[in-house]
């Protein structure tokens, strides 16, 4: 995206990327629906009913064990818009 940030006039063109790591599935469940993920694949073909049941069963105990961890990279690209020069 920097690239294209360039070619649009932007100075000071940069990238950060941020993880955002979760231990807390409810909190996640709410916003992306993880434990449902099969069951979209299932109704697109992607996945059988026994892949399904074994993505929610080890979901499940990973819950329980408390192991559970998501984490996901947002790459933020930020740029700035040229001063304009004001002629005399």
């Amino acid at each position: 995206m920097t690239g294209r940030f360039v070619e649009a006039g932007l100075e000071h063109a940069s990238v950060d990327a941020k993880t955002l790591i979760v231990r807390d599935p409810l909190s996640l469940d709410g916003v992306m629906g993880l434990r449902s993920w099969a069951r979209a694949a299932l109704a697109q073909g992607i996945m059988n009913r026994d892949e399904v049941n074994r993505w929610e069963t080890l979901y499940d105990e990973t819950v329980a064990q408390g192991k559970f961890l998501w984490s996901v990279t947002f790459f933020i690209t930020s740029g700035q818009k040229p001063a304009v020069q004001h002629g005399g």
